[in-house]
C-alpha cells in the first residue's frame, strides 16, 4: 500500500526486481543470485522457458532470413532487369547502327543508277559505237569503281578487245566461245567468279588474277572486271553491270540500225 507510481521513467527494461531503495542487502542477495544462475547457464534455461531465446539473433532468426530472402530476390531482380536494359541497348545500337549503314548504302545505290541513267542519255546520242565504248570505261571506273576491265567485242569468230585499263594484260584476241568470257557470251548470263584458278576454262591473261566479274553485251561482246583479290564482287556489283551494259546494248544496236538503214 505505500508503493507509489512515478510520473516519469527512470530505467526502461521489459523486467526488473524492485527493492526498498535502502534495503542493500536485499538487493545484494537478488544480485549474486542473478550472478549465481547467469554462470550455471540456469538463467538462459529460465529465460527461455518464459520470454523465449536469450539470443537477440535466434529470437529474428526467422524475420532475418525472411527479410534477406527478399533483399536476395530483390538484388537479383535488379540484376535482371539491369541486364536485360543493357542487352536491348546494345541490340537497339547494333540495329541503328545496321539500318544507318543499310541507308547509306541505299543512297550511295541510288546516286549509282542515278548516275547510270545519265551515261545512258549520253549514249543515246552517240553515232558511234567507239563512242559508246568509252562511256562504257567511263561509267565502270567512275561510277562502278572498277579497276581493272575489259572490253570485247564479236569480230568475226573473235572476241576482241576494243578497250582495256592499262594496269592489267589482256589477251587482245580469243575465239568467240572459249574461257570465261566464251561461256558468258555462249549463255548470254553474268558470271561471278570468287577465285578463277579455279575454273577449268579459265584463261586468265596474268597469275595475279583471282575475282572475276563477267557480263554480256547481249551477242555483241563482254565486259569483264576482275581483281587481285578472291571473292570481290556481289550480286550488286553484277546487277549494276548488267545495267550499264543494257544501256550499252540499246545504244550499240540502234547505232547498228541506222548504219543499216543509211545503206
Amino acid at each position: 500500500d505505500n508503493l507509489e507510481v512515478s510520473g516519469a521513467t527512470v530505467f526502461e527494461r521489459d523486467y526488473a526486481f524492485a527493492t526498498a531503495k535502502d534495503d542493500f542487502a536485499l538487493l545484494n542477495k537478488l544480485n549474486k543470485g542473478l550472478l549465481l544462475v547467469r554462470e550455471s547457464g540456469e538463467y538462459r534455461d529460465i529465460f527461455e522457458k518464459w520470454f523465449g531465446s536469450a539470443n537477440w539473433f535466434e529470437q529474428n532468426k526467422r524475420n532475418l532470413l525472411v527479410t534477406a530472402g527478399i533483399l536476395v530476390f530483390f538484388v537479383i531482380g535488379l540484376f535482371v532487369l539491369w541486364f536485360w536494359n543493357h542487352t536491348l541497348k546494345v541490340r537497339v545500337k547494333a540495329r541503328t547502327e545496321e539500318l544507318e549503314r543499310k541507308a547509306i548504302e541505299n543512297e550511295a545505290l541510288r546516286a549509282k543508277i542515278r548516275s547510270l541513267h545519265d551515261i545512258a542519255f549520253k549514249m543515246e546520242s552517240c553515232t558511234e559505237e567507239e563512242d559508246v565504248f568509252d562511256l562504257i570505261v567511263k561509267a565502270a571506273t567512275e561510277i562502278l569503281s572498277f579497276d581493272y576491265y575489259s572490253l570485247d567485242v564479236v569480230e568475226g569468230d573473235y572476241l576482241v578487245v576494243k578497250r582495256h585499263s592499262d594496269n592489267i594484260e589482256v589477251n587482245s584476241r580469243v575465239p568467240k566461245y572459249e574461257g570465261i568470257a566464251g561461256r558468258t557470251l555462249r549463255t548470254g548470263k553474268t558470271i561471278i567468279l570468287d577465285d578463277v584458278s579455279k575454273e577449268d576454262d579459265a584463261m586468265p591473261s596474268s597469275s595475279k588474277i583471282k575475282a572475276l566479274l563477267s557480263v554480256p553485251i547481249g551477242t555483241i561482246g563482254v565486259f569483264q572486271s576482275v581483281t587481285i583479290e578472291s571473292g570481290s564482287f556481289n550480286n550488286e556489283d553484277a546487277e549494276l553491270a548488267e545495267l550499264l551494259m543494257f544501256h550499252a546494248l540499246g545504244a550499240l544496236e540502234r547505232i547498228k540500225k541506222t548504219r543499216e538503214i543509211q545503206f
